[in-house]
């Protein structure tokens, strides 16, 4: 059985801070659309701001594409990407892991900054890669990473259609 409380709160938009706040039940909180920041959450971010938009509350602007979505990328951009993980995920450049699947989604951002600064630039982060690989049709999956295995959760970005590195997808016969 599934046991809840009701919260009150008050939910304001703040145009200077570009943050929503919350307050209620003892504490206040904030959430924002920035990445970059350890206050963000895209999700709740749009939800409030709808509610406040329908509430005729001051509330931020209609959200604006996912940092790093193919959205914000040119065709030459779009295809760039595309390309440079075409290649990276089918030339195996060190040893295989068996418990995941492609090339963590940290190390090919990496990677591209030192191959292609300006895209690396405009995808902002590690999210906005794997945001932009997922729009672009590569696969993604999770699996555990960090500087020991299990401390955290991260993506690995793998050919479309397939979980093996290395590998090209089965072309499907119609």
């Amino acid at each position: 059985m599934v046991k809840s409380a009701k919260l009150e709160l008050s939910v304001w938009y703040s145009e200077k801070s570009r943050r929503i706040h919350l307050a209620g039940g003892g504490f206040r909180s904030t959430v924002n659309a920035d990445p970059d920041s350890k206050r963000y959450h895209p999700n709740l971010f749009r939800k409030l701001a709808k509610y406040l938009r329908d509430a005729g509350m001051p509330a931020p602007v209609e959200p604006q594409p996912r940092p790093g979505s193919t959205e914000k990328l040119t065709s030459d951009e779009q295809q760039a990407l595309g390309e440079f993980l075409q290649e990276k995920l089918q030339r195996p450049s060190f040893g295989t892991r068996t418990d995941v699947s492609g090339i963590a989604s940290g190390n090919l951002f990496g990677m591209l900054e030192i191959q292609n600064r300006g895209l690396a630039k405009k995808l902002r982060t590690r999210s906005g890669l794997v945001t932009a690989a997922r729009d672009l049709g590569f696969a993604i999956h999770a699996g555990n990473g960090g500087s020991r295995a299990g401390t955290v959760i991260w993506e690995y970005v793998s050919l479309p259609g397939g979980r093996d590195r290395g590998k090209r997808p089965q072309q499907v016969q119609e």
